[in-house]
């Protein structure tokens, strides 16, 4: 399998293709902020399993934080 060769020629010894997908969602949901089209984009029934594709980057977070920051 070429990616896994690649993935470790990387040194990402751990690797499947299907990271790939829950990178992809997790980008596409932080660069867009809606949930609703990336479970559309990925073709999920339900929020939730998009959700669970989803990770929240620790940049993120402190921007979130940062934001209550004022009150």
């Amino acid at each position: 399998d070429w990616t896994k060769r690649v993935a470790s020629e990387a040194g990402i010894h751990e690797f499947t293709t299907h990271q790939l997908r829950h990178t992809a969602l997790t980008t596409a949901n932080d660069t867009m902020g809606d949930l609703r089209a990336v479970q559309t984009f990925a073709r999920h029934k339900k929020p939730e399993t998009t959700a669970g594709y989803t990770r929240t980057k620790q940049t993120r977070l402190r921007e979130v934080s940062d934001s209550l920051d004022y009150l």
